[in-house]
């Protein structure tokens, strides 16, 4: 008898336990957001897990979307931007990284991706090929810089490298010296060459 109250005592305490966690929509304004309804829920296993919307929630988005006109969808894509662009400032501002070179990088990373990818590289490319022939044209001897080197390691790499690929690796060397130059220019020009190239629709 004992035991049976206590498991059914049990059962209430868990589901009351349950039912009183507050859910991230009931503390951000009743879940009256812009991308709807926020929710921390409970896991099988009793772990909290963050879901921004649920299944049910997604197909019903779905549903509302696909009878919106291409007019409607344009003026909401612009104000989710917009909303997006101004959480992305409120989060970079409130752990710091909006200040730092390092969280300017992770932003263009997670907004720009491929392009970054892309428009980095042709930097490094750019640099590299100027470099290059910079050295050529201006008859910088790569390998007498070798042969110093050699003699102050004791080393004999000068007699194993063809001298156009010494000025190649001269160049290559020179252009990862330019790195620290580099990044931050890419991080300072990246948004507005894409501003250019495709501009966001707020």
């Amino acid at each position: 008898m004992i035991r049976s109250a206590a498991l059914i005592f049990g059962r209430k305490t868990s589901q009351a336990v349950r039912t009183r966690i507050p859910t991230f929509s009931s503390l951000s304004a009743n879940g009256n957001s812009l991308f709807g309804n926020y929710g921390i829920r409970i896991h099988n296993n009793n772990r909290r897990y963050y879901t921004p919307m649920t299944i049910e929630e997604e197909e019903k988005e779905k549903a509302r979307c696909s009878h919106l006109s291409p007019e409607e969808k344009e003026t909401e894509l612009r104000s989710l931007n917009r909303e997006i662009s101004k959480l992305e400032t409120l989060r970079g501002i409130n752990n710091g990284e909006r200040y730092t070179w390092s969280g300017r990088y992770k932003e263009l990373v997670r907004n720009y991706g491929f392009p970054l990818f892309v428009y980095y590289w042709s930097v490094w490319t750019t640099m590299g090929v100027s470099i290059y022939i910079g050295i050529d044209v201006f008859g910088f001897d790569a390998m007498s810089l070798l042969d110093n080197i050699d003699t102050y390691m004791n080393w004999s790499l000068g007699d194993k490298v063809d001298p156009q690929f010494g000025k190649m690796g001269l160049a290559l060397v020179v252009n990862e010296c330019f790195e620290p130059l580099r990044l931050p220019f890419v991080v300072m020009t990246l948004k507005p060459v894409m501003d250019q190239v495709s501009p966001t629709k707020y």
